[in-house]
């Protein structure tokens, strides 16, 4: 373990991840940003103000309840103003293969190979990389399965609110973002 309380905050290159994201994301052009934090005032707030300039529109929310990162995602969601939305984990550290993604009209998630496919939620791809199924930490899955690394383009931000009711309409105890993920 790390002892950092916030993922965001872990070291990667001398920088807290957040930085690297951050950073990222402005340089492609975003400037309207909301953060889940566990907790208000904490310091990777202070910190993500810091790191953005005055050009962003930045909030931060504390989730009403403990309801699972699916819940997490639905309050979110109920909070995007814009067309489109990303939404990327704190702890992910990523790069787009082509950044042109977020200009399209077609979902799109990163994914990565991993040997360990029962700690994620994995997905089978067509021949035209279209995500055909999921498969949420299950057993007995060959290796390599391709892994969601949690950066997840939603060109149409209405359907995301709607698959994310959904899936909280339909809920008994905490939602996995799978559950949302399934309804679109």
């Amino acid at each position: 373990t790390t002892g950092i309380g916030c993922p965001a905050m872990i070291p990667v290159g001398g920088r807290p991840v957040a930085y690297w994201t951050l950073r990222y994301l402005r340089d492609l052009g975003l400037r309207k940003f909301v953060f889940a934090v566990a907790e208000r005032g904490l310091y990777v707030e202070e910190y993500v103000n810091y790191v953005i300039d005055s050009e962003c529109d930045v909030r931060f929310i504390k989730p009403s309840v403990d309801g699972g990162l699916g819940r997490t995602v639905y309050e979110l969601a109920e909070l995007v103003e814009t067309k489109s939305a990303l939404i990327v984990f704190g702890d992910t550290f990523f790069r787009f293969h082509d950044p042109s993604v977020l200009r399209t009209d077609a979902p799109a998630v990163l994914v990565h190979p991993v040997d360990e496919p029962f700690r994620w939620c994995t997905v089978e791809v067509d021949a035209n990389n279209q995500v055909t199924a999921l498969h949420d930490k299950e057993t007995n899955q060959s290796i390599p399965q391709s892994a969601l690394i949690g950066v997840y383009y939603l060109p149409d931000a209405g359907r995301l609110r709607d698959a994310s009711r959904k899936a909280v309409e339909s809920a008994r105890g905490k939602i996995e973002l799978s559950a949302i993920l399934e309804n679109l």
